[in-house]
């Protein structure tokens, strides 16, 4: 008897697991709908997408919409944690942005967490005939974010004064830079013109006019 039962449990518990499945062994967002548009300076929607996997281990998924140029300019960085079956949209609506150099791209990625891949859930370029192309497009490194310096700053290949780029190389003051990491203290790497470069640290303030208005919305 104990051993009928044993094999009555164990079909059992196989097929309940063909019926149901976890939320880490999903391996993609919900992309809803779309209606992206990208012009010379603007973004329009609309676009929706539903969280259904759980990168955070906390049962919701990490999206970014993220809008960037040729060079490599943040234009929208928006991460946004939606808890598993919610929804989130944008527009239908227009953002209107100072792009300057081809292509101009707009993704909506998935950030990897929880033992899940990162999945780009949906990605459009644009080019437009006014701007320069950059002929090996940037990308953005993950997670960075946007400052603007306040004092030109000198370049360096790594956190060392003897690692210094040459001939020296100095971006001007007011410009504006992503932050990839700034941990090490007296130290920041950045990203500049598709480049990965350290600066000495206290030369940072927040890019507060990154967006030309109307703002993209948030959620």
């Amino acid at each position: 008897m104990k051993k009928r039962l044993l094999v009555f449990l164990t079909l059992t518990l196989a097929l309940a697991s063909s019926f149901f499945v976890l939320p880490s062994s999903v391996h993609a967002g919900a992309l809803v709908s779309q209606g992206i548009v990208l012009t010379c300076n603007s973004l329009s929607g609309p676009i929706t997408f539903t969280a259904n996997r759980d990168t955070t281990g906390t049962g919701a998924e990490t999206f970014n919409e993220i809008v960037s140029d040729g060079y490599g300019v943040l234009f929208q960085n928006s991460p946004n944690t939606l808890a598993i079956g919610a929804s989130s949209s944008y527009g239908p609506a227009t953002a209107i942005f100072n792009f300057r150099a081809n292509p101009i791209t707009y993704t909506l990625v998935s950030y990897a967490g929880n033992g899940q891949p990162q999945q780009i859930l949906f990605t459009l370029s644009f080019n437009c005939a006014s701007l320069p192309t950059v002929a090996q497009p940037c990308t953005v490194a993950e997670g960075a974010y946007q400052g603007r310096l306040t004092s030109a700053v000198k370049l360096y290949w790594d956190k060392a004064d003897s690692k210094a780029v040459t001939p020296d190389t100095f971006i001007p003051a007011g410009k504006v830079v992503s932050i990839v990491d700034n941990a090490t203290p007296g130290w920041v790497k950045i990203q500049w013109a598709c480049g990965i470069y350290y600066i000495k640290a206290g030369f940072l303030a927040p890019n507060t006019d990154k967006y030309a208005k109307p703002y993209l919305p948030t959620r």
